[in-house]
């Protein structure tokens, strides 16, 4: 990636959660810290992972998510963003045709310094830019009005974190948490069309109402 300066990768560890399987691999990574410029606003930085699937050979190279799919069509990640948005990726560099060949992490990583760019990974990061169509999830239709910000009639959006994540053969229940106003509850999400199907609060249903 021109002109973009990045710390050295590291090995590290996530968790890949296998679609129609109850497993979850805790599979060997790289990281790295993609630093660069915002005009006259300063700095900003991408981190930045990388994994190959032992499994299925489908590989992760982009931004780094709160929870990693490998799904048949490849691997897809979700991250929370903007209080009760769920914002999708998918793997920026594509699959080989001989994916556990050796040293395949290395070279997928090569790959994605040499055909990504900057522009690119931002928008993987936190959506097109422009008013592009945007790969989101709308968590605030599916709970209560005040779930996603810090108190009652607040405008202030809550530290909101993802738990845990169960993946079946169609659906993921995301496990979420705000930790400023103690809510939590579960939501189902179809991994395909990537709507809501249900969502629960306190083990009371929210959604479908």
């Amino acid at each position: 990636m021109k002109d973009v300066s990045h710390s050295a990768w590291q090995s590290t560890k996530n968790k890949v959660h296998g679609v129609g399987t109850i497993s979850v691999a805790d599979t060997d990574s790289k990281k790295a810290v993609y630093e660069y410029e915002v005009g006259t606003h300063g700095g900003a930085h991408v981190t930045v992972t990388a994994f190959v699937c032992s499994d299925t050979g489908n590989m992760w190279v982009g931004p780094n998510q709160a929870f990693y799919i490998d799904a048949s069509s490849g691997v897809v990640g979700g991250t929370l963003i903007n209080g009760g948005l769920l914002l999708w990726c998918e793997s920026m560099i594509k699959n080989n045709k001989s994916p556990h060949s050796k040293n395949e992490l290395d070279k997928a990583i090569d790959r994605f310094e040499k055909q990504v760019d900057l522009g690119a990974l931002v928008e993987a990061e936190i959506g097109p830019a422009g008013g592009g169509i945007m790969p989101l999830t709308d968590l605030r239709e599916a709970f209560a009005p005040w779930f996603f910000v810090d108190a009652p009639e607040s405008s202030t959006v809550g530290n909101v974190m993802i738990v845990s994540v169960e993946v079946d053969a169609v659906k993921a229940c995301l496990e979420i948490s705000n930790l400023d106003s103690g809510r939590a509850g579960k939501v189902w999400i179809n991994i395909k069309s990537r709507k809501v199907t249900k969502a629960t609060e306190g083990g009371k249903q929210t959604f479908p109402k």
